[in-house]
This record gives structure tokens, C-alpha cells and sequence, in this order.
């Protein structure tokens, strides 16, 4: 069975999450939802190279990892040879990614013929005008596997990716099992399934693991207040009678965003059970992974549970973030979402180079009569266990709790407030050197700047 090719984060192979299309062989077929112009049979690229550039090699389909892998593997075989074209991967740290593609694309230089984007690049690829509006190439008869590639912006769609519609989280919490059991404490998961996972659950675990004297933390700094903020719905922003302000000073949510920083920072300050206090960057990253697999660590913030299992440590397992105050239900992290765009710096037609991708990431089952194929649970499971969790029971938790991302929060995406604006507000508050009234006042005007200049002008 033969599933379509998809992005790196919704992929089994790259980070442990598992989006699948479809299945099949067919020859001369038209794909199901293809739109446009897709697989028309026009387009032949008489045996060129087409460079696809990534920051991890994890994206390439290989054969004998998984079911998974082993159809997206043909999916990509077979679109090369309907298209007859090759493929020359163009492999960059992530580091490096961004700054490499921008700098060839200005300076005229085609870096590669299709590009994976991700959520903190899009925006400033789209207002310079390096990738291509994909509107034209997907079709007004396309389904929602094309249309919703979270890369849309005033309207105007800059992506391809056929992964709208993935079933499982992008980001978990993850906690070390053995410090759970030896602390005597309830398994974080069963919790979560009988709706008990709370902050000050959370909060008293973190509390109850934290001894400075054997190096041991509840958490670590990196990107949890990011992950936690959608536990209790405090978004970066919020639109009232057409307008978006920014949500951490707006009288409607505002009471949100206090309870958020607050308790990062009572549980920073007070219980100082959170580990280092840079919420972002490569090595608050590393200080994380390092600390966790240590066993120094009960909780991680999780898209790392595919490198863990590599490694061969064990003593993992996922959960959901916990339900804030002002939330009465489970959400998971989900920006950083990386799609597929086309540079417009291209030795290639923008059209072509669609028609072949979405081609390429669209298989079929001649046994389901050619219709988009969703494989069933036993396979998202089966599929998810071996690539990324220690044993079933933790892939049953991940497919049961679903992704459940809030649907405003795939805008954050464009604002890009992530890296040092949101620092800003985030690093004061858990070193304590500013209180949350006062670095929400500070950084008002940056965060509504921003939100002016993406949502608020017709630029």
C-alpha cells in the first residue's frame, strides 16, 4: 500500500508524526483532488535534474523504514518517471537553510527548483517576492489537501502541501517514566484521558522532581511558555469587528496571557523547578534534550521523540500540554509548520514544477476505486510505534488525543513572533527581572506593529 509523500513535519519518517494520502500505481490516472493542470500529461522535463532543497535528510523517502516510507518512496519513483525527471536533494542545516535561500534568490542564483518553507521564512520569502502564488496552479476544483497549506497570506495562497488534514499532534510534552515512577506519581497520560491534567497538577509534578543539589528540574525553559499559551487560549492575537489586536493587552483575552506568565514565572522565581530560562535558540534546545536523556529532567517539550528513539533511550513518554484556567479542553502545540513552495528564482515554469510536485505527492489504491486513501488506525499506529514511541500503548495515546489545535492559532504562523519579540516578553519574566504587567506593557507596540503590518494593511 503506497502512501503519498508529504511535508517533513507531518511525516513518519522525519519527527515521528504520520500524514498519509494515497495508495496505488496507475499509469495514466488522473490524482484525486489534483486540480488545475495537474498530471495533464503536457509536462516532460526530457530527463533534467530538479534540486529539492530541505533542512533534514529525515524528508527523503527511503525504503525499509516503515510502510510509509516504503510508498512514499514509489509515490516519488513513479512521479519521476511520468515527468522524466530526476531528483537532487539539496541538504542544509536549518541553521543555514534560510539565510543560503534568500541570498542565491537575490542574488539570481537558483538554489533550488522546489523549496520546503517553514512558518518563521514564509512571510518574509512571500513579501520578497522569492516563491510563487500557488493559486493558479492548484485549481478552483481542488480539495482542502491543497488549498489549506497554512501559507496563505491577504488571501492569497504561497504553498503546496496536501497534510491539512493530519490527524495527529506536531508537538507533545514529553516526561521521563522512570522519575515518574520512582516519585511515586500518577502516570501524566491516564490523567490526561480522565480530563485531570491541569496546571497545578503540572506545576506540583515540576516541584515534586526539582533537587538543585542532584541537578534535577521539572521542566525546562525552552518553549514552554510558547507551548503552554494554547492551553489557555492565550494567542498572540485576537480580532474583534474586523480588526486584530494584539491579544496580551486587548480587555477581551488579556486575562489570559496574565495567567500564563504568571505562572512561568511563580514556577521559575518560587519553585524554581524550570531549567535554564532561554525559552528559545539551539541551545536552550540542547540544554533540554541533553538534561532529559540524563534523567535530570521530567518533562520535555516534544518533537524530538524520533531522535530519542534512535539514540536508544527509553524512558519517554508523550502527553498533551495541561488545561489552563481558561481552557476546558486539550491543545497541542502546532506552528512550525514547513510546506512546499515553488522560488521564484527557477530554471524551471512555476507550472510545471507544481503539476509535477503535487503529482508526486499524490499515489493511488485502484482496489478503492482511485479515491484519496486515509489508511486506517491499526496502520497511523502501527506505523507511529515504530518510528517513534517505545511501545503502542504511547502511539494509541498520541492518535486518541489527536492534534486538537485551536484554528486561529495556524496564523500565528505568518506573524513569526516567535524568536526575539516574544523573548522578550517570555526571558524577563522566568529570570524575574520584570514583572508580567510590565513586559506585556513593553512589548505592546512591537507585537502590534507586527500585527498591523500582516493583518491590518492592504499592502
Amino acid at each position: 500500500m503506497k502512501l503519498s509523500f508529504v511535508k517533513r513535519t507531518a511525516l513518519v519518517l522525519a519527527a515521528g508524526l504520520l500524514a498519509v494520502s494515497a495508495a496505488a500505481c496507475g499509469g495514466e490516472k488522473t490524482p484525486s483532488g489534483g486540480g488545475g493542470s495537474a498530471a495533464n500529461g503536457d509536462v516532460n522535463f526530457g530527463g533534467a535534474t530538479l534540486k529539492v532543497s530541505i533542512w533534514s535528510d529525515s524528508t527523503i523517502p527511503k525504503l525499509g523504514n516503515s510502510e510509509a516510507g516504503d510508498a512514499s518512496y514509489y509515490a516519488l519513483e513513479q512521479a519521476k518517471e511520468k515527468y522524466q525527471c530526476e531528483i537532487e536533494w539539496v541538504v542544509l542545516p536549518e541553521s543555514q537553510y534560510f539565510d543560503k535561500f534568500v541570498q542565491s534568490s537575490l542574488a539570481g542564483t537558483t538554489y533550488s527548483n522546489i523549496a520546503l518553507e517553514h512558518s518563521s521564512s514564509i512571510l518574509s520569502w512571500i513579501k520578497q517576492g522569492l516563491v510563487v502564488p500557488t493559486d493558479a496552479f492548484i485549481g478552483e476544483n481542488a480539495d482542502d489537501r491543497w488549498n489549506d497549506s497554512y501559507a496563505v497570506y491577504k488571501g492569497v495562497n504561497y504553498g503546496l502541501s496536501p497534510n491539512s488534514r493530519n490527524p495527529l499532534p506536531y508537538m507533545l510534552l514529553y516526561y521521563n517514566t522512570r522519575m515518574i515512577s520512582e516519585l511515586g506519581l500518577e502516570d501524566p497520560q491516564q490523567m490526561a484521558l480522565d480530563g485531570t491534567w491541569t496546571w497545578d497538577v503540572f506545576r506540583d509534578y515540576c516541584k515534586r522532581a526539582t533537587d538543585p543539589s542532584k541537578g534535577t528540574y521539572g521542566v525546562a525553559a525552552f518553549m514552554l511558555p510558547d507551548c503552554l499559551r494554547y492551553t489557555n487560549g492565550a494567542y498572540l492575537w485576537t480580532e474583534k469587528d474586523g480588526k486584530y489586536y494584539n491579544a496580551y493587552t486587548h480587555p477581551d483575552t488579556s486575562r489570559n496571557a496574565m495567567e500564563l506568565l504568571t505562572l512561568v514565572q511563580e514556577m521559575a522565581t518560587k519553585d524554581g523547578s524550570i531549567l535554564g530560562d532561554r525559552t528559545g535558540g539551539t541551545t536552550a534546545m540542547d540544554l533540554a534534550l541533553n538534561t532529559f536523556t540524563d534523567g535530570k529532567l521530567l518533562f520535555m517539550y516534544g518533537q524530538k521523540a524520533a531522535t530519542l528513539k534512535a539514540q536508544g533511550f527509553t524512558d519517554y513518554a508523550p502527553v498533551t500540554f495541561p488545561i489552563g484556567p481558561s481552557c476546558d479542553t486539550y491543545y497541542n502545540m502546532r506552528e512550525g509548520f514547513s510546506i512546499w513552495g515553488i522560488p521564484s528564482q527557477n530554471d524551471f515554469e512555476a507550472a510545471d514544477l507544481a503539476e509535477f510536485w503535487m503529482y508526486a505527492q499524490t499515489t493511488w489504491d485502484e482496489t478503492r476505486g482511485d479515491a484519496y486513501y486515509e489508511p486506517d488506525t491499526d496502520e497511523l499506529i502501527d506505523a507511529l510505534t515504530a518510528s517513534t514511541y517505545v511501545n503502542r500503548k504511547d502511539a494509541e495515546f498520541v492518535y486518541t488525543m489527536g492534534s486538537r489545535m485551536p484554528e486561529k492559532a495556524s496564523l500565528n504562523n505568518l506573524l513569526n513572533l516567535g524568536g526575539t519579540e516574544v523573548n522578550e516578553i517570555y526571558y524577563p519574566v522566568i529570570t524575574g527581572e520584570s514583572t508580567p504587567a510590565a513586559v506585556i506593557e513593553a512589548t505592546n507596540s512591537v507585537i502590534q506593529q507586527r500585527i498591523d503590518e500582516v493583518f491590518n494593511t492592504d499592502e
